[in-house]
């Protein structure tokens, strides 16, 4: 989606078409229709057992006045089958034909993890529909709406320079003055957002003064800055991207080093609270001895160390220590439609993204892996980055520990308290209670690595004060 969203004060970025009143117009009916003339992404679902589905994108009737005397009164008609998806123009005799797309351009791009173009077996596949007439540029995907989950692309032309402003090759003019939506049944409209699919989300937050040129000039960049994430997430990083929010502390500075060797010394907190989730299986149906792993023989287990208490603005408690050691990791899974925001605060830690949750809960459906090193900061908002895994690489050499924090969006007047993940082929809902308290935790940790301390001087500078001893 686009990043430019705090430029239009003026119009809603996004308008909920679902049946339920919307917050704020009581029972008034939301109007089926794009925010914008030719612009926008509207997402929907399929009823079970749906065989064929149409998305109809036409002229109002109210708007012929000003539409160019040589602009045909057509729609724009996306259909679903089985099999396939495609764009069509339906004319005002209601003749529908295939668009055709501008010589060269891609109709089916890459799909890494191998969707297919028809209707989903999955019913609560998401569907999207992206109209684009600044580009000249018809998409629909499935998931969350970005480039990576595209399956179908339909360039009809291209943008106007200074050298073709003059030109007249625009062969579907009307699409710029598309803007009442209507359905075929079975089809159930979710959401219509001002902007079209044009990026793919950057993955990685970095402050305002290191953002270049080049950045911005980058379509596919993976910076973006606080000031283009939610205002909910800006409110996250604004209290943990500091440099002091992290596990150098002035009275504990080997606060990482000790919670390392805590959860590899059998008997220690951190090695204690694993193994006790490990036997009850946290993640998985099966019986204790049939311990819960994902591919690769990564275990499904990590650490939960929360800070301060639930005050009703996130799911569970707001801020969270988690802790990673090697070869362990999360099962697929989504955050409820939070905002958050991660920090990695020692080690690297592998985000496996998806579109959505897998039906059969397939790990390699995966659209891509972006790896976090200490001091980088990514985040979640409600359509962006919410389906993933996380994992630490089995070879590392260090335990990952990372602060997670969360917020519902202000406006929210329905608080999902839990996160659903994908294990043993059925979708379970995790709730996110603490393993730990963080003062507590830190204290029995500060207590061990100082008996390690005395026991093993020759391993580390830091001299445990009287008090600590």
């Amino acid at each position: 989606m686009s990043n430019h969203d705090s430029i239009r004060n003026q119009i809603p970025k996004v308008v909920s078409l679902t049946e339920a009143p919307m917050s704020g117009l009581g029972d008034k009916e939301v109007k089926k229709e794009l925010l914008i003339a030719g612009q926008g992404c509207l997402t929907f679902t399929l009823d079970k057992g749906t065989e064929k589905a149409e998305l109809i994108f036409s002229i109002p009737k109210s708007d012929s006045g000003e539409i160019p005397t040589d602009v045909e009164d057509a729609a724009f008609v996306l259909s679903i089958d089985k099999e396939c998806a495609t764009f069509n123009k339906r004319d005002a005799n209601g003749e529908t034909t295939p668009m055709i797309p501008f010589l060269g351009s891609v109709t089916r791009p890459d799909v890494p993890d191998g969707y297919s173009l028809g209707i989903d077996q999955d019913v609560n596949c998401v569907y999207w529909v992206s109209i684009d007439n600044i580009n000249k540029k018809l998409s629909y995907g499935k998931g969350e709406m970005r480039l990576s989950t595209t399956l179908q692309i339909c360039k009809y032309d291209t943008p106007r320079n200074i050298f073709t402003k003059k030109e007249k090759t625009d062969r579907y003019p009307f699409i710029g003055y598309l803007k009442d939506i209507k359905k075929s049944i079975g089809v159930n409209l979710s959401h219509v957002w001002i902007d079209p699919v044009t990026t793919e989300p950057p993955s990685l937050v970095i402050p305002s003064n290191q953002y270049t040129m080049e950045n911005a000039a980058n379509n596919e960049d993976a910076y973006v800055t606080p000031s283009n994430l939610s205002v909910e997430c800006q409110h996250l990083y604004g209290n943990v991207a500091g440099n002091r929010f992290g596990l150098e502390m002035d009275d504990f500075p080997d606060f990482g080093q000790a919670i390392e060797y805590s959860v590899r010394t059998e008997g220690c907190l951190g090695y204690r609270i694993i193994k006790h989730k490990l036997d009850n299986n946290e993640f998985s149906n099966e019986d204790s001895h049939n311990i819960a792993k994902a591919d690769d023989e990564y275990k499904e287990v990590y650490l939960r160390i929360t800070l301060g208490t639930a005050q009703g603005e996130s799911p569970g408690i707001p801020y969270v220590l988690e802790i990673w050691p090697p070869g362990c990791g999360s099962p697929i899974h989504h955050h409820g439609y939070t905002h958050a925001i991660i920090k990695v605060l020692r080690g690297a830690i592998d985000v496996d993204l998806y579109r959505m949750l897998p039906q059969n809960g397939n790990p390699t459906k995966a659209l891509k892996k972006v790896t976090f090193n200490k001091g980088d900061v990514t985040y979640l908002m409600p359509h962006a980055n919410q389906f993933h895994r996380l994992r630490n690489d089995i070879q590392n050499s260090e335990t990952c520990i990372t602060i997670q924090c969360y917020s519902y969006a202000k406006d929210d007047q329905v608080h999902y308290p839990t996160f659903d993940y994908i294990e043993d082929n059925k979708l379970g809902h995790f709730e996110p209670i603490s393993d730990y308290d963080f003062v507590a935790f830190k204290e029995e940790i500060r207590k061990e690595w100082n008996e390690y301390l005395i026991k093993n001087r020759f391993w580390s500078t830091y001299e445990p004060k009287q008090s600590e001893g």
